[in-house]
């Protein structure tokens, strides 16, 4: 990892490895998380994706017509099934799981959120793609939903900032 300076922690930062010339050209792959950045390493034929192994992970992956989104999180924060993914470097933790449809939703609804509402959500938790997945498996994600979804998370981000800011509240 001689991409970074002395400063980043390699324990806390997975490599994701994505093919820039495919065989297939229907095959491809994508990840989304907390980056650290990318850098193209002409020599394998892959951009090196650096992104933070505390955060949640997103890998795409879509082949012909079939596609599939894996939700995943560093396995020392999940007892879930962990796989180890040919375009990572470690293992990974899978929370949830969206084919098809459900895929196509989620991607929807993340983009709207990150244009629309202008929301960038990769500080929040895995339980925010979770109930996220939840509503694009269930076709629950009209914009209201993604608008109570996202505003649920900025109200526990700004409780949080609080508590670890040492003020505490008076309930009476």
């Amino acid at each position: 990892m001689n991409h970074f300076s002395n400063a980043i922690n390699e324990d806390s930062v997975i490599r994701i490895d994505i093919p820039t010339k495919l065989q297939d050209k229907k095959f491809t792959v994508y990840a989304e998380g907390a980056s650290y950045g990318a850098f193209l390493n002409p020599e394998k034929g892959i951009y090196e994706v650096f992104l933070d192994y505390r955060q949640p992970v997103l890998l795409y992956f879509t082949l012909d017509r079939s596609r599939r989104l894996y939700i995943c999180t560093n396995p020392e924060n999940s007892s879930s099934e962990i796989v180890k993914f040919p375009v990572a470097n470690k293992p990974l933790s899978v929370m949830a799981t969206l084919r098809g449809r459900a895929f196509d939703r989620f991607k929807r609804s993340l983009k709207y959120i990150k244009k629309i509402l202008k929301t960038d959500c990769t500080g929040y938790d895995i339980k925010f793609y979770w109930e996220l997945a939840y509503l694009s498996n269930t076709g629950l994600t009209a914009a209201a939903n993604l608008k109570a979804l996202v505003e649920k998370y900025k109200l526990m981000e700004q409780i949080e900032k609080i508590y670890s800011q040492g003020n505490s509240a008076t309930v009476r």
